[in-house]
């Protein structure tokens, strides 16, 4: 099995101003700002190793070595108008440019002495050594409105229509430089919602319908196991409902669960192997996902939590040929906490549960990797 190398040297930097009116103020509510960011990521190693020694004397190292850079700039605002009966509407407005250069390095070499091979020993005739820069920049208006109606001060129901939007890109294993770049992903989102709170604040329930329009969507393949590209699906769509319940039926004691449906499937989409996945369930979506948790506090310091989380099926291919059936894994945890100190005792996957934490499908076969085994430790901590 081939060894994954990752040696990486990343510098970020971000900074927002925004102007908004003050809290407390009644009537039409505003604020506007504008945002930067940048991200330059440097791979010396991102590779795989493969130990070749018996055929060839030597361990072969395919490396893309490259170094990416983005930076972001964005200007937004919104307003918020009260309307007659408990209405208000907000109105927003973002504008988003984001630039990417990518210097490309792909080569094939032997790991002892970093020379670049003549030939590749597992595809004659391919290149080991190719490189290239490439540089190219995304933008677009972000619009929303948002229509709330306060029934009470202890339910609200909404109603929004915003655009979404994911910056194109370019992949960092691609040796085809006109290949090399993917499109910019676009969603239309629908959304009703109602939040509310009963028996003074110590029962909460909050609940959202949505629906994903998707345009150009981000899509991921494997060509080969050592090539991880992204490209554009035709359309999409998503939807779903959304719950979440939050208790509080004696002083320290909380109890929490949340819930979400998912239904996401592409409309039109032609894979890279010639496959018609349209009807077919986006791969990487669990068809639904289930927190649950108890929590306990006592003013004596002492603390007990216990919780599952469950997910439905979910496939690692978008033909949708290999699928991992429903699961769930459960953890705890007891212990003190003090005024500057804390103590556990934890358990993670108590039952042992096997499952795969990620997967896809490639040209071998399966590479998936396997979750959290049965894990019980115990953690201490200091605060000053």
């Amino acid at each position: 099995m081939p060894v994954t190398i990752r040696d990486s040297d990343n510098r970020t930097f971000s900074q927002e101003f925004r102007i908004q009116s003050p809290d407390e103020k009644e009537g039409i509510k505003w604020l506007g700002g504008i945002y930067y960011s940048m991200d330059d990521f440097k791979y010396d190693d991102l590779g795989m190793l493969y130990d070749t020694e018996s055929m060839l004397g030597y361990k072969t190292f395919y490396n893309w070595a490259d170094d990416t850079y983005e930076n972001t700039m964005a200007g937004f605002g919104q307003i918020t108008v009260p309307l007659p009966g408990r209405l208000a509407f907000t109105a927003g407005l973002r504008y988003e440019r984001v630039n990417k250069e990518m210097d490309y390095r792909y080569e094939v070499t032997r790991r002892d002495t970093g020379e670049v091979l003549p030939d590749d020993p597992f595809r004659p005739g391919n290149p080991t050594l190719v490189t290239y820069n490439i540089e190219d920049d995304w933008d677009a208006f972000l619009p929303k409105g948002v229509l709330f109606w306060t029934i009470n001060k202890d339910a609200m129901i909404y109603a929004s229509v915003t655009k979404g939007y994911l910056a194109g890109g370019f992949n960092l294993c691609e040796n085809v430089k006109d290949q090399a770049k993917f499109d910019e992903q676009i969603s239309i989102d629908y959304e009703l919602g109602a939040k509310t709170s009963w028996l003074d604040n110590r029962l909460i329930l909050n609940a959202n319908l949505f629906y994903m329009d998707i345009k150009d969507m981000h899509v991921y393949y494997a060509p080969d196991p050592t090539t991880y590209l992204t490209s554009n699906a035709g359309e999409g769509h998503s939807k779903g409902i959304e719950i979440e319940v939050k208790a509080r039926p004696i002083k320290g004691l909380d109890i929490m669960a949340a819930f979400g449906l998912v239904d996401a499937e592409f409309d039109e989409y032609i894979d890279t192997g010639g496959n018609d996945c349209s009807g077919k369930t986006m791969a990487r979506t669990p068809d639904y996902i289930l927190n649950l948790a108890v929590q306990y506090r006592h003013d004596s310091g002492f603390f007990a939590r216990a919780g599952m989380q469950g997910y439905g099926q979910n496939y690692f291919d978008d033909p949708n040929t290999v699928s991992q059936k429903a699961y769930e894994i459960y953890n705890a945890k007891i212990g003190y906490e003090g005024s500057n100190w804390d103590v556990y005792l934890y358990g993670k996957n108590l039952f042992d549960e096997e499952y795969f934490s990620s997967g896809r499908v490639n040209s071998t076969g399966i590479e998936a990797n396997p979750g959290e085994p049965q894990t019980f430790g115990i953690l201490a901590s200091i605060r000053f």
